[in-house]
C-alpha cells in the first residue's frame, strides 16, 4: 500500500519503464509531465534512479507543466532585504489548477539535495516576497526520518 515517504524528499525516480519521471517531495513521488518542466527545474538527468519500488510511494499533486510564468519555476526577490538570500519555488497549490504557492527552499544543502538548477532561477528585480500575490506553502525540506 502506498504511503508518504519523507525520508525520500528530493529524490527523482523513474519508473522501471523508464516513461515517467516523479520528483519524491513531502514524502510524496511528483510526476514531472515533460522535458521542458523538468530542465526548468533541475539540473540534469543524472542521479535518477530506477531501482526503487515507486507503487510504495504515495502519490501527490503533478509538477506544473505549463510554461513560464504559469508553470512550476525558481525564483528568488534579490532586492527585497529581508528574504534576498531565499530562494523559493513557485508550485500549484495543492487541489486546485488554478492557484500558486511560493514555497521556500530552506537551505543550500537542500537545494542541492533535489539537484534543482540555479542557472534557471528566476531574478525579480525591485520586488518584495510580501508584494507576490502567491500565498505560502509548505517549506521544501531535506529528507526526515520515516
Amino acid at each position: 500500500m502506498p504511503r508518504k515517504r519523507t525520508d525520500l524528499n528530493g529524490l527523482r525516480v523513474k519508473t522501471a519503464s523508464g516513461k515517467y519521471t516523479y520528483v519524491v517531495d513531502q514524502g510524496q513521488k511528483r510526476w514531472i509531465p515533460n522535458p521542458i518542466v523538468y530542465s526548468k527545474l533541475f539540473q540534469d538527468w543524472e542521479g535518477i534512479l530506477t531501482d526503487i519500488d515507486i507503487d510504495e510511494i504515495e502519490t501527490g499533486e503533478p509538477i506544473s507543466g505549463e510554461k513560464s510564468p504559469l508553470g512550476a519555476f525558481l525564483f528568488q526577490c534579490p532586492d527585497d532585504p529581508s528574504h534576498r538570500d531565499k530562494i523559493y519555488l513557485k508550485d500549484k497549490k495543492k487541489n486546485t489548477d488554478t492557484q500558486w504557492v511560493k514555497r521556500h527552499i530552506v537551505s543550500l544543502d537542500v537545494f542541492a539535495l533535489y539537484h534543482f538548477n540555479a542557472n534557471n532561477i528566476e531574478r525579480f528585480r525591485s520586488l518584495r516576497v510580501a508584494d507576490l500575490a502567491w500565498g505560502d506553502g509548505a517549506p521544501i525540506v531535506k529528507p526526515t526520518e520515516p
